[in-house]
């Protein structure tokens, strides 16, 4: 029966794993308007072809933590609420911070947790319950 149960959570970890790569995966469809008569007139609206829809930024680390923090807060809920409650715990950070917080630790558990599962598995002491 350990096995059956540990079937069934570890696949609805994946389905959940799933659903939630698929909601911030782009939206299939036709391209836009403007981006299927952009090769047709960039010589004249863009000579040089640098308009804001076919450049691609760099890299930037800061802004991709911004992002992460922005959508931890959308998820987990609002920031006024959340401001008073640390207002009211005595913490001197705002809500932005504490997210990102949260954030930072949520993906040194999820790293460190991987690390332990795969130590486990090349000792030869890793099963289906200690995943």
């Amino acid at each position: 029966m350990t096995e059956v149960a540990v079937g069934v959570i570890l696949g609805s970890a994946l389905g959940v794993g799933m659903l939630l790569l698929l909601s911030v995966a782009p939206r299939w469809g036709a391209p836009s308007l403007a981006r299927r008569i952009a090769p047709y007139i960039r010589d004249v609206t863009d000579p040089l072809g640098m308009s804001l829809e076919t450049a691609r930024p760099a890299f930037d680390p800061a802004s991709t933590f911004r992002a992460g923090v922005q959508r931890a807060a959308r998820i987990l809920g609002g920031s006024v609420a959340l401001d008073r409650r640390l207002r009211q715990a005595g913490w001197t950070v705002d809500a932005t911070e504490f997210r990102g917080r949260q954030l930072v630790w949520a993906v040194v558990g999820v790293a460190v947790g991987g690390v332990v599962v795969i130590v486990l598995v090349l000792t030869g002491r890793g099963a289906a319950a200690a995943a």
